[in-house]
């Protein structure tokens, strides 16, 4: 389908992050400092949550919803219940993305680091240094972590010692974006293109460079689909086969496609 069904309105500035809570379930984070729960069958906004400062990343675990907000901090929220029950602190700036690791939440921020926390005690048990500048999004790729930075690099890290294994060279600009497919690493950046990076005996390289004509700002795969949302306000899908064509762009959006 190319058509949009559905347009959910509520949210008074950029919705940052996006997460399936249910079949019929959307949440949604916002720098209006909110969070927005919406039937989508009905399209209707059932819950505002403030927060109390821009909603700039969301991960789902079990019962509970972590919120990476611009002032730093994390909070930890009860779904069913919609009560926050701790505050995770250790960044000094916005937090960029999260991401779960096994039972270890990981985070990164604006002030160059990733951390790992324990999210049962709340300690932060590692904290990831190397970026020389913001890290905006994380993946993990078999077992390996993976953190795209404004430095225009991606680095891999091992997660049992939590050591950079590898730094990936390539883009000309900020690496905005990561997804997995298979047994890749892919990579949307500010440059304007879409990385495909794979592992042989010789070390992870680029295996193909797609470009995309507008910074890509979000990337989501959707089975054997490439969804990348674009600085432009359009959203590409892409086939993974063969040489990656596009086979649709959607259009609607009046500004660029944060989140997906």
């Amino acid at each position: 389908p190319t058509a949009c069904e559905k347009t959910l309105e509520g949210h008074g500035q950029i919705v940052r992050a996006v997460a399936q809570l249910g079949d019929d379930t959307l949440i949604s984070g916002s720098a209006d400092e909110t969070i927005k729960v919406w039937r989508v069958s009905t399209g209707a906004c059932e819950r505002t949550v403030q927060i109390g400062s821009w909603v700039r990343s969301m991960q789902l675990f079990g019962e509970k919803i972590y919120i990476g907000t611009s002032a730093g901090s994390i909070e930890v929220w009860d779904k069913a219940s919609w009560t926050r029950e701790r505050t995770l602190e250790g960044h000094t700036v916005e937090v960029g993305a999260l991401i779960m690791v096994g039972d270890l939440l990981v985070s990164s921020s604006a002030d160059n680091t990733c951390r790992v926390w324990n999210p049962t005690t709340g300690a932060c048990e590692h904290m990831l240094e190397g970026h020389m500048s913001s890290v905006w999004s994380l993946a993990l790729c078999h077992g390996t972590l993976a953190s795209g930075s404004y430095d225009h690099t991606i680095k891999l890290w091992n997660t049992t010692s939590w050591t950079c294994e590898h730094t990936l060279e390539g883009h000309t600009h900020y690496v905005m974006a990561l997804a997995v497919h298979g047994d890749k690493l892919v990579s949307g950046s500010n440059d304007r293109s879409i990385k495909v990076w794979a592992q042989s005996a010789a070390g992870w390289a680029c295996e193909r460079t797609l470009d995309l004509g507008s910074s890509v700002w979000s990337l989501l795969m959707c089975g054997d689909k490439l969804v990348a949302g674009l600085y432009n306000g359009s959203i590409v899908v892409k086939s993974t086969e063969g040489e990656w064509e596009t086979e649709r762009t959607l259009t609607g959006h009046g500004n660029a496609v944060e989140t997906l």
